[in-house]
């Protein structure tokens, strides 16, 4: 397996797990992020530009020979066609934290990527969490890790599957 997708809920840990392999061993580290269509990110990129965007991104991640991990941030779980995912089902992770404790985490970011108030408030809604698309999603994971102990216990779990079972 090449490349493999982190998604679930904002703050369960996505970025950490593809930030700590980044700097483990080296291999690419892709946040879908990036393609955020917002003013504030990227002023003028539309939904669909965006979307367009991603699928040519991750097309061409998926056919280099390199290994790579992909931070699928909240927006594109529930934007992206279930159908670009299902194909990719076998290389999905899904990353699973309590709500709260994903609450605390994403008001704890780093500076750069501090959310604002009213980010919180629709992040955190319990409608986010019940969309039916981000529940089709969750269900096609091959891979769940759960991250409800300290975070050295959390990376473990990621090296234990990303790197013994999935880049094997």
């Amino acid at each position: 397996m090449k490349t493999i997708f982190f998604i679930g809920r904002s703050g369960s840990g996505k970025s950490t797990a593809c930030k700590y392999i980044y700097k483990q061993y080296d291999i690419s580290f892709f946040s879908l992020d990036k393609y955020l269509p917002r003013e504030s990110i990227n002023p003028g990129l539309t939904a669909e530009v965006s979307l367009e965007k991603v699928q040519k991104e991750i097309k061409a991640l998926e056919s280099n020979e390199l290994r790579n991990t992909v931070d699928v941030g909240a927006w594109f779980q529930k934007e992206m066609p279930i159908e670009f995912w299902q194909k990719r089902k076998d290389h999905l992770v899904l990353v699973k934290r309590d709500k709260e404790q994903c609450f605390q985490s994403f008001c704890n970011r780093q500076e750069d990527r501090q959310p604002s108030n009213e980010e919180l408030k629709t992040r955190f809604e319990d409608n986010e969490f019940k969309s039916s698309k981000r529940i089709a999603l969750y269900e096609l994971a091959s891979w769940i890790i759960e991250n409800d102990d300290s975070e050295e216990s959390f990376i473990q779990k990621v090296e234990n599957l990303v790197m013994k079972r999935l880049f094997t």
